[in-house]
């Protein structure tokens, strides 16, 4: 007797970076897959409230380069002091480093960078998580639904390659040589 299972060096346990409920499942058991394709699409408010912090963050850094570069020209006609130039120089650093924080923010919950484009040109919140098939497969394991809030150590589907699988047997060891590839 012996059971057949998908290769473990060929198997994804597909998770979410950011918490979310799901509001449509676009696979089930069964299906194949290629890499990048939409497995599921969530909404979460925890990207919603991290884009906001993006879009204010970038709205502090066009006021605070602004008000640098009006200072700079102020600083060389001799219009402002040398401390107030440099306190609007530090304020402008200050800032890009929340713009900064802001935008790897995003990054670390998994927002790809023509998102963060798409955000920075439409200045709109979408709030929108994609899961993705991590390479071409078939999903074997689905384990959410709509309406459900997923969390991030929640396995919500297994994509598994099956063009290589393992056999796992009990076989006695008088009947090893008998066994063939």
């Amino acid at each position: 007797p012996a059971t057949i299972q998908p290769n473990e060096n060929e198997l994804a346990e597909v998770t979410t970076l950011i918490r979310g409920r799901v509001v449509k499942v676009q696979v089930d058991v069964g299906a194949d897959v290629k890499r990048g394709d939409l497995l599921a699409f969530l909404h979460s408010t925890d990207l919603g409230l991290a884009e906001g912090a993006y879009l204010k963050a970038s709205a502090r850094m066009y006021e605070a380069d602004l008000s640098y570069r009006r200072a700079k020209d102020l600083f060389e006609d001799r219009a402002i002091s040398l401390a107030e130039f440099q306190r609007r120089e530090a304020e402008m650093r200050r800032v890009r480093a929340e713009m900064r924080e802001a935008q790897n923010r995003l990054e670390l919950l998994g927002v790809p960078a023509q998102e963060i484009e798409r955000l920075d040109g439409e200045h709109t919140i979408r709030a929108d998580v994609r899961i993705s098939a991590p390479f071409d497969g078939r999903v074997i394991m689905r384990n959410i639904t709509r309406g459900e809030v997923v969390e991030t150590n929640q396995r919500v589907f297994t994509v598994a390659d099956l063009s290589n699988v393992w056999v796992i047997a009990a076989v006695p060891e008088k009947d090893i040589e008998h066994i063939q590839k």
